[in-house]
């Protein structure tokens, strides 16, 4: 089976595999549903939003086809709130001590 990816649904999936199987697929609607948004989230590339920061998915940062095409260094941030939340407090303690030193 062959589809395009940016047309397809997982209900079309899950459909086509029923005709496929001669079988009800109901019970693994989830499941599909699942899999189809980790295939479309692997299709997206990562996005700039420094100058030479990139954000990406853990597919993006573990692609090193990917990386090595195009130079870049990666690493892989697991929880992302941890570490803003991290900074954020950073910062304010930087400006609380100007702000007590001034």
């Amino acid at each position: 089976m062959s589809v395009d990816l940016d047309e397809v649904t997982s209900k079309y999936i899950r459909g086509r595999l029923e005709e496929d199987l001669d079988m009800d697929l109901g019970e693994f609607k989830p499941f599909i549903d699942q899999e189809m948004l980790t295939i479309l989230g692997q299709m997206d590339a990562p996005t700039e939003i420094f100058d030479h920061v990139y954000l990406g998915s853990e597919w993006n940062a573990s692609n090193l086809e990917e990386l090595q095409k195009n130079g870049y260094v990666t690493y892989l941030i697991t929880n992302i709130f941890y570490v803003l939340s991290h900074v954020i407090i950073s910062i304010l303690l930087l400006v609380i001590s100007n702000c007590v030193t001034t």
